[in-house]
């Protein structure tokens, strides 16, 4: 998670609420990290309208400290 968060202003940071493991922005790219890259697949596993994903990715796209292409390719270089 901290790795992911490097990725984001540091504002934007994202924190599970209280209970939770993933907040649902982690849980899309950790889909994604596991080569998941179709969005109707991705709401389809957690449960999630097709309109939700799309805001959640474009959300943390333009929360990033990077360009789109380039915060991709780095979250698939993640550990």
């Amino acid at each position: 998670m901290n790795d992911f968060n490097s990725l984001l202003q540091p504002e934007a940071r994202i924190q599970p609420k209280k209970g939770e493991l993933l907040a649902p922005e982690l849980r899309i790219f950790a889909l994604i990290r596991l080569g998941i890259k179709d969005t109707a697949q991705i709401a389809h596993f957690l449960d999630y309208s097709l309109p939700t994903i799309y805001n959640y990715r474009s959300r943390i796209h333009s929360l990033s400290v990077y360009p789109k292409e380039e915060f991709d390719k780095l979250v698939m270089q993640l550990p």
